[in-house]
């Protein structure tokens, strides 16, 4: 079963220098993959990376805690 794919109809044009393409054209074919495919996987992984940074992170209980006072929210039972 083959996953569907949307279809590709809008366009991102970049620019780059001759050693840049050289690389990109480089890694694409030792991936076995277009140069779209290989700029967009990962420029795609790297932009959820960088969302996924400014919507999750961790804290401690006492810096949770501290975070939660400056905010004014009820401290969160943890112990639930």
């Amino acid at each position: 079963m083959s996953a569907v794919r949307a279809p590709k109809n809008r366009r991102i044009e970049v620019r780059a220098t001759p050693r840049q393409e050289a690389l990109l054209r480089a890694a694409a074919g030792a991936t076995d993959r277009t140069v779209t495919d290989f700029i967009l996987g990962t420029a795609e992984v790297e932009a959820e990376r960088v969302l996924a940074e400014r919507r999750w992170f961790t804290a401690s209980g006492e810096s949770l805690a501290e975070f939660e006072s400056l905010r004014g929210a009820a401290p969160v039972d943890r112990q639930a």
